[in-house]
């Protein structure tokens, strides 16, 4: 199943000595339907982020509320752009990170948008 195929090779990464990031959880089936799924990747070590343009309702509004409950079970810790070419796709960071905070709070837009991603940078992560 798709859930096992990640789980081991998210394990993989983490025997290895790595602190995976994955991205756009809220696509896949696996994490998508399953909250609890999610947690247990958190738990084992692996960092969840989602798309800007999941979060303001640019895929749909289904992934816009499942993206609010990953936030409010503090399951989310990257936003990203998922902008690979920015003369293609516009970025929505600051949109998503008004509505993050709008929709939970500054400190937590911060964590998400400022603190998370300095920690990677300062490889305190």
């Amino acid at each position: 199943s798709e859930a096992s195929y990640i789980r081991e090779r998210l394990s993989a990464m983490l025997s290895g000595g790595y602190r995976p990031i994955v991205a756009h959880i809220e696509r896949y089936e696996a994490t998508r339907t399953d909250l609890d799924f999610v947690e247990e990747l958190t738990e084992m070590g692996a960092y969840m982020q989602i798309n800007a343009d999941s979060i303001v309702g640019k895929d749909g509004f289904f992934t816009k509320r499942y993206c609010q409950k990953l936030m409010k079970n503090d399951l989310v810790h990257f936003v990203g752009s998922d902008c690979h070419d920015s003369s293609k796709r516009i970025s929505r960071i600051g949109e998503a990170y008004s509505y993050v905070i709008k929709k939970m709070d500054t400190d937590y837009a911060k964590q998400l948008f400022i603190r998370n991603p300095q920690k990677i940078i300062d490889h305190k992560f």
